[in-house]
């Protein structure tokens, strides 16, 4: 479905400890020879905009926000959602 998903998520439902399910995840595409899909920054906008009940037009500030920042390659080698907590601030 394409929804971006991070282990503490998936840790939480499923109510495994976090260390298994990412000792798991690693060795299933080692194993596999998997190339691991890069989250869509805005996706991750979308879903922080989303928890915390932010009005269409802040949401829509932060997206043009983000595509700055990753236009800019400001968000190489981070984690998207540890850029669109604060992409969300900024834009309120």
């Amino acid at each position: 479905m394409e929804t971006p998903r991070t282990i503490k998520d998936i840790a939480a439902k499923s109510n495994i400890k976090r260390k298994y399910i990412t000792r798991c995840y690693s060795l299933i595409v080692l194993e596999l020879d998997i190339d691991i899909p890069v989250v869509d920054p805005m996706k991750c906008v979308a879903r922080v905009a989303n928890r915390l009940s932010i009005s269409e037009k802040t949401k829509y500030q932060a997206m043009n926000i983000m595509e700055e920042v990753v236009d800019k390659k400001l968000s190489a080698g981070k984690e998207p959602m540890d850029i669109a907590a604060p992409v969300v601030y900024a834009s309120q």
